[in-house]
């Protein structure tokens, strides 16, 4: 990573509460900005390890599981009165390649910080999450990925969510089961718009007025979702 230029403004370092809150130090400070950034991330990290509210915590498998009753956490959030209308508690297929993402990024930044000891613990939690993913997520029925995988449920929707699995700086599926991955999203659910958050031809159903459903915020329409995902996926395949 650059030093920051000696030429640009001071401005304070992370952990600020300033909205100008920047890693960059100038060269020849006390601290690298690697070592800082390994500061400002080992927090979250031990968070996730702990727990915290809404039960997002690090499972035993070293997966990211997440929920909490009447609580939806992910992007897909849509809810009206008490009712949730993609229910996703457990461990969803994006936030796993986040997770994934996240571990690696800490390894190499922790690895040129100097600290080689922290560097390979973290990276033998990444391995550990890439191995534990492809054996809980991968659908062989389907030729894709689960959306939503916990304690032996596994929600089969096909959802765009997965393309994170590709698309990220740190992909989590061998190039094989990638091209079907994408095979399979692009055919169901890429429209020239982007993709939508569900196969067209699923409806749900449920007892409820006509009048609740249209306050509903989350349509079932061509939403561009993860339209930036879909681009930089093709490229690495």
């Amino acid at each position: 990573m650059p030093e920051k230029p000696s030429t640009a403004p001071s401005i304070r370092p992370c952990g600020s509460s300033s909205p100008r809150t920047t890693i960059w130090r100038p060269a020849g400070t006390k601290s690298s900005s690697s070592e800082t950034c390994c500061r400002c991330s080992r927090k979250p990290l031990r968070w996730h390890d702990r727990g915290t509210r809404h039960g997002i915590r690090v499972d035993a498998d070293g997966l990211l599981r997440a929920g909490a009753p009447g609580v939806p956490l992910t992007w897909m959030d849509a809810k009206v009165g008490s009712w949730t209308m993609t229910p996703r508690d457990g461990k969803p297929v994006e936030v796993q390649a986040l997770w994934y993402n996240a571990l690696r990024i800490l390894s190499d930044l922790e690895k040129r910080a100097g600290a080689a000891g922290e560097a390979a613990s973290i990276a033998a939690r990444a391995r550990l999450v890439k191995d534990r993913f492809v054996e809980a997520f991968w659908n062989e029925s389907s030729s894709c990925l689960f959306d939503v995988v916990d304690d032996g449920r596994k929600d089969a929707s096909i959802r765009p969510n997965q393309i994170f699995a590709l698309s990220l700086p740190y992909p989590l599926l061998p190039k094989d089961k990638a091209r079907s991955v994408l095979a399979v999203i692009e055919e169901k659910l890429l429209t020239p718009a982007g993709s939508v958050p569900w196969p067209p031809r699923i409806r749900r159903t449920r007892a409820a007025t006509k009048a609740i459903l249209r306050r509903a915020t989350r349509r079932i329409t061509r939403a561009p979702c993860g339209r930036g995902s879909w681009d930089r996926t093709p490229t690495r395949l």
